[in-house]
């Protein structure tokens, strides 16, 4: 879906049709993009206490003559005697993704690898969790149903989603064997590609070297949160963007999430059953 974005930005007295055609920009944009920008305009507006009529400045610049995309940095109105610069660099959405994933039993894996080792652990009580240093296991309330993902590649670390909708964000960082991104869904003992072949790969920008890290966020939200199969209205935003290895963020864990992750790895180390049988059988 796709909307019309402006500037000077909406918001400000110079916004909307307040000037001449000849004096303001209008481009069509990804919805989401704009959503997004939206919001961290707002954020950054409160947070440096930039009121109706307060000027504020709009910079933009590159930090090299060869970078390709150029920072954007607010600076505002701090008291009322002087005016005091405020950079904040704006999060710019480079790359985005929407699409409709089938699940399987036990969730998806998403990271910057190009091979699907099958989980040894699940985050039970979490919403993701490592599976190896290059890829996440993401878990479901939908069990074997559609999942409506959204998946933004950003350029530095976008604002927080402000809406009531989504769950807390959690986060967790990925190290990078690839630079584009990979899916797979999780069945019992089975890994499958889930990458939609109309879908170009999502890389990462600016490019990263090997065994670089990139930080991702989740967002989550079901219609229905009760687990179980079916459609449950469930849709997971991430995002995703280069960032040095840093603690993850999840909930605290209780003692029944203990448990059941011990009950999982147990169940997966143990010995393999035998079920060959000796022919001709027994008459």
């Amino acid at each position: 879906m796709v909307s019309f974005d402006e500037y000077p930005f909406a918001s400000t007295c110079e916004g909307d049709t307040h000037l001449p055609a000849n004096q303001r920009t209008i481009t069509w944009m990804k919805k989401a993009e704009n959503d997004g920008q939206g919001t961290t305009i707002t954020n950054w507006r409160d947070a440096g206490h930039v009121r109706d009529h307060d000027p504020f400045y709009v910079i933009i610049r590159t930090t090299a003559p060869s970078c390709a995309r150029p920072k954007v940095f607010l600076c505002g109105r701090l008291g009322e005697e002087h005016l005091r610069c405020v950079h904040r660099e704006l999060s710019m959405l480079v790359h985005q993704a929407d699409f409709t994933v089938d699940l399987g039993e036990s969730g998806y894996l998403i990271g910057f690898t190009e091979h699907d080792d099958y989980p040894d652990e699940m985050p039970y009580g979490w919403r993701c969790g490592p599976n190896d240093d290059a890829t996440a296991v993401v878990l479901t309330t939908t069990d074997t149903g559609p999942l409506q993902l959204a998946i933004q590649i950003h350029d530095s670390q976008p604002a927080p989603e402000t809406r009531g909708e989504w769950e807390p964000a959690e986060e967790i960082s990925l190290r990078a064997e690839t630079d584009s991104l990979h899916l797979a869904v999780i069945d019992p003992g089975e890994v499958s590609d889930a990458w939609p072949e109309d879908e170009p790969p999502l890389p990462v920008e600016p490019p990263l070297g090997q065994n670089q890290w990139v930080r991702l966020r989740l967002y989550c939200h079901a219609d229905d949160p009760e687990p179980g199969i079916g459609d449950h209205g469930e849709r997971h935003l991430i995002q995703l963007w280069p960032a040095p290895a840093s603690a993850p963020v999840h909930p605290a864990l209780s003692e029944e999430d203990l448990r059941a992750r011990a009950e999982y790895a147990a169940n997966t180390s143990g010995p393999m059953v035998d079920y060959t049988v000796d022919l001709p059988l027994p008459s």
